[in-house]
């Protein structure tokens, strides 16, 4: 889990970027995809009797994926927010 929270701000870095110049319904259809890929990555990947020493690090490097998806994704979700919200609400959004 500790991989997957420090790589958050690699990935608001990296997905952030992308967010400003292509625009953020890419970037989140990226990070969808990412955490996606992420998390079907740890569901499918066999255990340590079959793979060894493998198994340990294709979970963590899906772990990192998902979390440089999750640093990207808040940046964006919470702009769109604030942008989509009622006038004068933007407080309490």
């Amino acid at each position: 889990f500790a991989a997957g929270f420090l790589s958050r701000p690699v990935g608001a870095l990296v997905i952030g970027t992308l967010a400003d110049t292509a625009g953020r319904k890419p970037a989140l259809l990226l990070t969808a995809a990412l955490v996606t890929a992420g998390s079907l990555g740890v569901a499918l990947t066999p255990g340590y009797a079959t793979l060894g020493i493998l198994a340990p690090i294709a979970v963590l490097l899906c772990r990192i994926l998902q979390g440089l998806a999750v640093g990207g994704e808040m940046g964006s979700s919470g702009a769109l927010l604030i942008e989509h919200c009622p006038a004068g609400q933007k407080s309490l959004y």
